[in-house]
């Protein structure tokens, strides 16, 4: 019976390093969509501020009004492809 136990015990050991490894990524990807965003707007920033005015306005509404669009679609069952 303690080999059980023990067997228990070792079990919910991993469960739990399961866990915070999933917690370590989810971070992490959070983490690298941030500085990707941050990025990006920097750029638009930079073509406005060079006299790329349009390319950096349209580049920027694109930016930010793609992930809303994309979650809506894909929420009523939509093809988000890019290929017709």
């Amino acid at each position: 019976m303690p080999r059980r136990g023990r067997v228990i015990e070792k079990e919910l050991d991993r469960i739990a390093a399961l866990d915070q490894r999933e917690v370590r990524l989810n971070a992490r990807g959070l983490n690298y969509g941030v500085v990707i965003t941050l990025a990006f707007l920097a750029a638009c920033v930079y073509l406005i501020a060079t006299g790329h005015g349009v390319e950096g306005t349209v580049l920027g509404v694109i930016f930010i009004s793609w992930p809303g669009r994309g979650d809506r679609l894909s929420a009523a069952g939509a093809d988000l492809s890019w290929s017709a």
